[in-house]
Parts: C-alpha cells; sequence; structure tokens
C-alpha cells in the first residue's frame, strides 16, 4: 500500500519567550496561551481514502511531574497493547497504565496513573492519588469508577464514567466525568 502524509500545524499562541513563558512570566500553559498539536492527514495511493491522525493531547505539566515522581523499582507497568483481565493488588508499588485493565485496581498506598491510551473498565482504589488521563469507567451503571483517600487529578484528556470519591480533586478543561463526585468523607 503507498502512502503519503501531510502535517498541517495549528499553532496559537499569546506570546510566550523562547523559554516557554508569557510576558507575565508563567509557562505558556499557565498563562492562557493554548497549542495546538499538528494534524496529520495520511493518503492511501490503492483506496484514494484520507485518514486524519490527531496526536495524543501534551499532558500538564503537573500531570508529567507526578509521573516522574514515581520511584521507577516500584512500578507495575501495563503497556500499551496489552489488555488485563483480572483484579491487580500493589504491594506498595505504582500502577501506570498504558494499556487495558478490565478489573479492579487495589493499589492501597501507592499511586495509579492512567496515562493517554490506558484504559480501566472497573475500579481503582489508592489511598494516595490517581491521575486519569486516559479513560475510567465503572463496571456498573452507577458504580464506583474511583476511591481515593488522597488527590484525585483529571487531565484535560482524561474521562471518568462512575462514582468518584475523594480527598481533593483537580480537574483540567477537557477533562470528561459522567458520574458522582463525592468527597471520600461522605461516601456512603
Amino acid at each position: 500500500m503507498n502512502a503519503t502524509t501531510s502535517s498541517f500545524p495549528g499553532h496559537i499562541e499569546s506570546g510566550p519567550d523562547s523559554a516557554g513563558a508569557s510576558s507575565s512570566g508563567a509557562p505558556a500553559e499557565l498563562s492562557g496561551s493554548r497549542t495546538t498539536p499538528a494534524l496529520a492527514v495520511v493518503h492511501s495511493a490503492d483506496t484514494r481514502e484520507e485518514t486524519v491522525i490527531a496526536p495524543e493531547a501534551p499532558l500538564s505539566l503537573e500531570v508529567e511531574q507526578f509521573i516522574k515522581s514515581i520511584d521507577a523499582e516500584k512500578v507495575l507497568l501495563i503497556p500499551a497493547g496489552v489488555v488485563i483481565k483480572a483484579d491487580l493488588v500493589s504491594n506498595g508499588n505504582a500502577v501506570v497504565i498504558s494499556g487495558t485493565v478490565e478489573g479492579r485496581i487495589m493499589a492501597g498506598s501507592a499511586p495509579v496513573i492512567v496515562k493517554p491510551g490506558g484504559e480501566v473498565v472497573g475500579s481503582i482504589e489508592s489511598d494516595e492519588y490517581v491521575v486519569v488521563a486516559g479513560k475510567v469507567s465503572a463496571p456498573e451503571k452507577d458504580g464506583d469508577a474511583i476511591v481515593t483517600k488522597g488527590l484525585l487529578v483529571l487531565a484535560a484528556s482524561g474521562s471518568i464514567k462512575g462514582t468518584v470519591a475523594y480527598g481533593r480533586q483537580r480537574a483540567y478543561e477537557g477533562g470528561m466525568l459522567s458520574g458522582r463526585a463525592v468527597p471520600y468523607a461522605e461516601r456512603l
């Protein structure tokens, strides 16, 4: 199959300097500027079809910091393309999901990060923090999707379907929650 690729950069800025800071000194991401990722159009010579491919949304600086803060020797990594159909119990290891988990994740005192492209069809329980930049769906309608005594971060690329209980929460514009959100202390 013969294919060609064209790129269409979409870039909107409010004037950050070359170091990525705006005239106010705040990082460009925090000062209101927005960079739109480039789109790629793949043209197939055989089928005469065009496919538009949008790259993953960039993670916020804060979400990247959560990922960098994890001890690399204590990580349970579910890589992209891997599907696990089982419940997972973490014994102090952070859980980082780029693939798919169909089941319950019980992380205890360890954090859980669902990266863009990662998916959990089940529930996540963590006493630490949970970052959702991918998809989390409760196994039952109105069921628990996430329960954390710590911080829940819903990234711009993240979506959650189901009930969430959190100690603290932070949601970025673009993140989607379909369900109930209640403080952990008020959970029934």
